[in-house]
């Protein structure tokens, strides 16, 4: 009895194994699992990206107005000023002997035309000696201004806030009039530049926007406003751009100047209904010897879902690495992304919801 019993049980099991197997068989071959790309819209735009860095907003080559030996400069290298700070001073004391000399003369002769105006009133002198005592004093009180001036010139301040770039004199130099002394840059208002190449310059009256991914912030695109391109281009034929953030940026992340970033600039392209471009992911596309193609999900009235071979004519590839397509493809087309290469013409399969960050585990 136990012996029966024993076989019967084996039996049911085998059964069901061979029942389970069938199942099985069936699901795989009913439904293949892939994931989908939709096809949103023909691509009307161009987004191309370029290598970009943060530069300071203002920069001043700061230099004194006259020449003279550097009594001290003040400042360090890398140090944070504030607006008005004495940066650097000369040495004042030939200008405070000329200036002693000068005033000397001008009270002299101011004096003298004092006295010659009282005469010529009186009608002792005659006006030519006059106008030429009042064509002196002139002279020296033109010089006399001139001194003044050398003596406030001593000192060279800070326009505004920012950090030392750089200092090109040292203490006992002598400098000359207008050589740059200290490079002072600001604090704020930093701006954004990179270089195009001129298949973009040429566009650049289509321009529509513009983003920067900054090392600070390297998950977030933060818009940028255009402020200027340079329109000769450089030794390596590159024209120069630059941006800065709107004041009304949310959350701007921290900046300093030199960081790297990468900068996205979009533009309209100039296409007719024969010339518009598809794009679609590099890993949706099987290519043989003799034709590209991809495979198409449709679905039927009663809401199964069926490939399709669909051959297209692919033009490049652009910056992003999407696949540009002529022709072959329309908007609302939905594209076979993953699980193509198991496919066959006319196969039922299942698409895969895509999980998005917010929906691990698909509970939502």
């Amino acid at each position: 009895m136990n012996r029966l019993l024993r076989k019967l049980i084996l039996l049911l099991i085998g059964l069901s194994l061979v029942s389970c197997a069938k199942e099985g068989n069936e699901i795989s071959v009913k439904s293949k699992l892939v994931k989908l790309f939709e096809i949103e819209d023909i691509t009307r735009t161009e987004v191309r990206s370029f290598a970009g860095k943060v530069v300071e907003g203002k920069k001043a080559n700061l230099s004194f107005r006259i020449a003279a030996p550097i009594e001290q400069i003040l400042v360090e290298e890398g140090e944070y000023i504030k607006s008005g700070q004495v940066l650097a001073r000369l040495d004042m004391r030939d200008y405070q002997l000329q200036y002693e000399a000068v005033k000397a003369q001008f009270d002299q002769i101011s004096n003298e035309v004092s006295r010659i105006e009282i005469l010529y009133h009186k009608g002792n002198i005659s006006e030519n000696d006059y106008e030429k005592a009042k064509s002196g004093l002139s002279q020296i009180t033109a010089k006399y201004e001139s001194v003044q001036n050398s003596l406030n010139d001593i000192e060279l301040s800070a326009p505004y806030s920012g950090f030392i770039q750089d200092i090109f004199f040292d203490q006992s130099e002598i400098v000359k009039a207008g050589l740059p002394v200290i490079t002072l840059i600001s604090d704020k208002d930093f701006q954004i530049q990179c270089d195009i190449p001129a298949s973009v310059y040429v566009n650049r009256d289509k321009f529509s926007s513009y983003r920067v991914t900054l090392e600070t912030a390297p998950n977030k695109k933060i818009p940028l406003e255009l402020l200027s391109i340079k329109h000769k281009s450089n030794l390596n034929s590159l024209y120069r751009v630059y941006f800065k953030i709107p004041s009304n940026a949310d959350n701007s992340p921290k900046m300093a100047v030199g960081m790297d970033c990468q900068v996205e600039i979009t533009y309209e392209l100039e296409t007719n209904d024969e010339e518009r471009i598809i794009k679609v992911p590099m890993e949706s596309i099987i290519q043989t010897e003799k034709e590209s193609f991809v495979w198409l999900c449709t679905q039927d009235s009663e809401g199964k879902n069926f490939v399709n071979k669909r051959i297209i004519k692919i033009i490049g590839i652009d910056d992003r690495g999407l696949v540009m397509i002529s022709d072959g493809l329309q908007a609302g087309d939905k594209v076979i992304k993953a699980g193509v290469h198991d496919l066959k013409d006319k196969d039922e399969v299942e698409p895969v919801k895509e999980i998005t960050p917010t929906n691990y585990g698909g509970l939502l």
